[in-house]
């Protein structure tokens, strides 16, 4: 990986604000945004690393991550009710910091939102309907026994 290919930070203290780009579904209210971050430390020490997010007109309570020295993926998650304009203006705020006599460096090489939506109803059988149609059965009907399952497709379609 490539030095320019991510945030680096040796310094006693930094943060990185991110504007997140987001798609309106259509799906109305969110219930849930995780951020996630594929990240690592390169050292034992455990500096300080918080995910934050900009929600609802105001920063959440910053979430402390504990950094192994491999990459691998982290997440925190907020809860609540989100508009989609909440989802439209979403930011993450990520925080660094080092102790005074303390060195340690991080390095992020990603960051994204995934959003959970509270369901407003069954994807339209109309053909061409936006933003999604199906010209399947819906809803669908499946019975299934106690250590049972079956696998569904459901093909839907976007204008």
């Amino acid at each position: 990986m490539e030095m320019s290919d991510y945030v680096y930070t040796d310094s006693i203290y930094a943060q990185d604000y991110y504007n997140m780009t987001t798609i309106d579904m259509g799906w109305g209210i969110a219930s849930s945004v995780k951020i996630w971050v594929y990240a690592r430390k390169d050292s034992e020490y455990q500096a300080p690393f918080n995910v934050n997010a900009y929600l609802n007109g105001e920063w959440k309570t910053p979430q402390f991550i504990t950094l192994t020295t491999d990459w691998a993926w982290y997440s925190k998650e907020y809860t609540g009710t989100f508009t989609q304009n909440d989802i439209d203006n979403l930011q993450i705020r990520l925080k660094y910091g080092n102790p005074p006599g303390e060195s340690s460096s991080v390095e992020v090489a990603a960051a994204y939102a995934e959003i959970n939506y509270t369901k407003k109803g069954l994807i339209s059988t109309t053909i061409g309907a936006t933003p999604f149609y199906t010209n399947e059965s819906n809803p669908r009907s499946i019975n299934l026994n106690k250590d049972e399952s079956q696998l569904v497709t459901f093909w839907v379609n976007a204008m």
